[in-house]
């Protein structure tokens, strides 16, 4: 086999990777220093484009593209990179990724396994791309393998004692990668928005990682395209905030991030409010409905009534989802009687006045802690109230989706 071997290469995997199994499977299977050197560099052969490597006692087989990065070139490889954590190389930043514990994904499609462009200029060329492992498949393109080996070490599974068979395997498998030009932060969190809220996806973080136990969900891949730039850094706050949001478990925690996402429009649609009102009309009722605009459950009305505006299917659905989740049993628990049912959901202005009352005071509930504020801990001492909770903050999370849409304009 041509292939311009590194001896230095071929040391720091043994020195790194074999000496990090077990003793006993490291002299049984892999044999010394140079009997693996002389596998790899001399009796290894090509068969069904992999290469085969016969070892002391058994043989692998790796993909040609692993093997060549693995053992030849001249750059060095790194093989502890922490499970959790970013990793940069060739100017190019590795991010791993993970289903979220709180966003819905409902699709029946068959989730599809490949390598997906991510933005629009980057023609065939995959620049930056969304990588989803195929678990019939066992492999990575050459786009994701220095991440794969970057993490060698802890994603070795050492009590794993089978040396017939595909390298990979010995491996905790990589499910989502991204990998991103470095120094594209403002694409990189427009693309995290649109990860979370249209596939579900979150940067796996060391501080999160096995916080919850996830249910594996169906994904359609197909045809994506972000249409995503990174131009235009205004208006991010609220895409961070989503992100915060699809992140968290704590659900108390997740509806605070989810008010600071309507919070980051108070006054943008509170200037507009102002600015749309009639020249001629100018009054001391002028001034004092103003005035009343001013306080925040005020703006937190206009910006629901910007997101709801010519929608009545999602306010219908709304409407439905507040009704199936029992919302008004917490909010009376809190001291605010409901009608949901006799809601108008023909008129925007008034159903987005009775939403804004609820997101409200279950943010007053939840960020003040005295008497008279209805404390949280109401709620959340009965387990039934809490769910009802939770799936109250699911639908204000739908809503929110609709909000970030209708007011960052520029991706």
């Amino acid at each position: 086999m041509s292939l311009s071997f590194n001896n230095e290469k071929i040391k720091s995997f043994y020195d790194s990777v074999v000496n990090y199994y077990p003793s006993y499977i490291k002299e049984n299977n892999w044999g010394t220093a140079e009997e693996v050197t002389k596998a790899i560099m001399e009796e290894s052969y090509v068969e069904d484009e992999e290469i085969i490597v016969k070892l002391k006692n058994g043989q692998l087989s790796f993909p040609i593209t692993l093997f060549e990065f693995l053992f030849a070139g001249v750059e060095s490889n790194v093989f502890n990179n922490e499970i959790g954590s970013r990793f940069n190389y060739s100017g190019f930043t590795y991010i791993e990724l993970k289903e979220s514990p709180v966003i819905r994904i409902e699709s029946e499609d068959k989730i599809h396994a490949g390598l997906y462009k991510i933005t629009e200029n980057d023609s065939d060329n995959l620049t930056n791309c969304l990588f989803v492992y195929d678990e019939s498949d066992i492999s990575y393109p050459s786009e994701i393998i220095p991440f794969f080996v970057a993490q060698l070490l802890p994603r070795l599974n050492k009590s794993l004692i089978n040396f017939q068979g595909n390298f990979l395997l010995h491996f905790e498998p990589i499910k989502y990668v991204i990998r991103i030009k470095q120094d594209q932060n403002t694409l990189l969190i427009k693309l995290f928005y649109k990860l979370a809220a249209e596939l579900g996806l979150i940067e796996n973080k060391i501080d999160e990682r096995n916080k919850i136990s996830i249910k594996s969900k169906n994904i359609s891949l197909a045809n994506i395209l972000f249409d995503i730039t990174n131009e235009n850094s205004q208006n991010l706050l609220p895409l961070y905030c989503f992100i915060s949001a699809a992140s968290n478990t704590n659900p108390y925690y997740r509806f605070l991030d989810i008010y600071h996402i309507f919070e980051s429009l108070f006054y943008k649609h509170f200037y507009s409010y102002v600015k749309n009102l009639p020249e001629t009309d100018v009054s001391k009722k002028t001034y004092r409905e103003i005035k009343e605009h001013m306080t925040d459950e005020q703006m937190l009305k206009l910006v629901l009534i910007n997101s709801l505006l010519d929608d009545e299917p999602l306010r219908v659905k709304v409407k439905s989802e507040l009704l199936n989740c029992n919302a008004e049993e917490p909010l009376e628990r809190l001291g605010q009687t409901l009608n949901i049912s006799e809601w108008n959901t023909k008129n925007n202005d008034e159903f987005a006045k009775k939403l804004a009352s609820i997101i409200y005071k279950l943010r007053n509930s939840i960020a003040h802690s005295g008497e008279t504020e209805k404390h949280i801990e109401r709620i959340n001492d009965d387990p039934d109230l809490t769910e009802n909770f939770i799936n109250i903050t699911n639908v204000i999370m739908d809503i929110s989706k609709k909000t970030i849409y209708k007011n960052i304009y520029a991706w």
